[in-house]
C-alpha cells in the first residue's frame, strides 16, 4: 500500500474515496483519471477489480480517454495472415512512389525560380522587410524565408508563373511589399506605366490598400481617371478616412466632370482636416472656376490644364 499512498498524495486523492461505491457515483473525469492512476500504481490482484470499475466508469464519461487506450505489441511477419505482409509492402511502395513524385514536383518548382535569387537577395530592402527574427540559412546566415522569397524574383514570378499559393500570408505580404516598393521607385522616376505594372503585381500577390492607393495616383498621372476612381474607391471601402484616396478620388471626379462627387470627396477631407490646403484649393476651383471649365465665346467647353496636387506616394 506504500505505492498507493505515495501516488494518492501526489495526485491529491484521499485514500477514503478509493472504493467501488465512490467510483460508481463519481462524475468527475479528472477525479476518475487520478483514481485510476493511483490504483494502477499497485499491481496487487485485490485492487484489479477496483481498477476495472474505474476504467468502466471512465469509459461511460469519456470513451476516448487516453488512459483507456491499450498498446499492441510489435507484429512480426510470421504472425501475419497469409498475403497480409505482401499487401503491406505494396502500400509502403505506393507511399514511397507518391513521396518521390511530390519531391519531383517540388524540385521543378524550385528550379523554375532559383537562378536569379542571389542577386535579388542583395537588394537593400531585404533587411528592412524582415521585421521578425527567423530561422537562418546556414550558408550565409540569412533569414530563410527572405532567401526563399527573393529567390523567386519579379521576372520569374510573372514570366514563369512561379507558384505562390503555398506561401504563408506573411510571406505573401513581404513579396507584395517588395513589388509595391519597386512601383514607388518607378513613380518617383516618372515612369508611371511601369509603376502601374509593379503595383498590379503587388495587388495580385496580396491585395492591400496602399498598392491600390498608389496605383490610383499613377493612373491619375496617366490621365486614366476612371481607373483612378476605381482604385481609390477600393481603398475607401477599407479605410473610409484615407485622406490621400479622398483627394485623388475628388480630383479624378473633377476631371471626369462629376462635380458633386468631387465636392463630396473634398468636403470629407475638410471634415477630417479642416486646414487641408489641397482640399481647400480644389474646392475653390469647383466653386469659382466651375470645375476648371473655360467657356469661350463660341460656347464650346474646353478643360483647362491643371496638375494633380496629390503627389505623395
Amino acid at each position: 500500500m506504500d505505492a498507493i499512498s505515495a501516488m494518492a498524495k501526489q495526485f491529491g486523492v484521499p485514500l477514503e474515496i478509493l472504493n467501488e461505491e465512490h467510483i460508481s457515483a463519481c462524475k468527475s473525469i479528472q477525479q476518475l483519471e487520478n483514481i485510476l492512476k493511483v490504483l494502477r500504481a499497485d499491481g496487487n490482484s485485490p485492487l484489479q477489480r477496483m481498477v476495472r470499475s474505474a476504467e468502466e466508469k471512465l469509459a461511460t464519461l469519456c470513451p476516448d480517454h487516453f488512459l483507456l487506450k491499450t498498446c499492441k505489441g510489435v507484429i512480426h511477419p510470421p504472425q501475419l495472415e497469409p498475403g497480409s505482409f505482401n499487401s503491406l509492402l505494396e502500400e509502403i511502395e505506393g507511399w514511397k512512389n507518391q513521396m518521390l513524385e511530390s519531391q519531383g514536383k517540388l524540385d521543378e518548382d524550385v528550379a523554375a525560380v532559383e537562378h536569379d535569387g542571389e542577386e535579388i537577395y542583395k537588394e537593400k530592402e531585404v533587411s528592412a522587410l524582415m521585421s521578425t527574427p527567423e530561422r537562418l540559412d546556414v550558408i550565409g546566415e540569412r533569414p530563410k524565408s527572405a532567401f526563399l522569397l527573393y529567390n523567386m524574383g519579379r521576372k520569374n514570378l510573372v514570366a514563369k508563373n512561379a507558384p505562390i499559393g503555398n506561401f504563408s500570408s506573411e510571406e505573401k505580404r513581404i513579396l507584395s511589399l517588395r513589388e509595391k516598393q519597386k512601383g514607388n521607385e518607378c513613380f518617383k522616376a516618372g515612369d508611371f506605366k511601369e509603376a502601374i505594372r509593379y503595383y498590379s503585381n503587388s495587388i495580385a500577390i496580396s491585395p492591400n490598400p496602399e498598392a491600390f492607393n498608389n496605383r490610383g495616383m499613377a493612373y491619375l498621372k496617366e490621365g486614366a481617371f476612371l481607373h483612378c476612381v476605381s482604385d481609390c474607391g477600393k481603398v475607401l471601402q477599407h479605410e473610409p478616412n484615407n485622406i490621400k484616396a479622398l483627394l485623388r478620388c475628388g480630383f479624378a471626379h473633377a476631371k471626369l466632370g462629376n462635380r458633386e462627387m468631387a465636392s463630396d470627396a473634398y468636403s470629407k477631407v475638410l471634415q477630417l482636416e479642416p486646414t487641408n490646403k489641397t482640399a481647400k484649393k480644389e474646392m475653390d476651383n469647383l466653386e469659382h472656376l466651375k470645375l476648371n471649365l473655360i467657356i469661350p465665346e463660341n460656347g464650346s467647353k474646353k478643360l483647362s490644364k491643371t496638375r494633380p496636387l496629390i503627389e505623395e506616394i
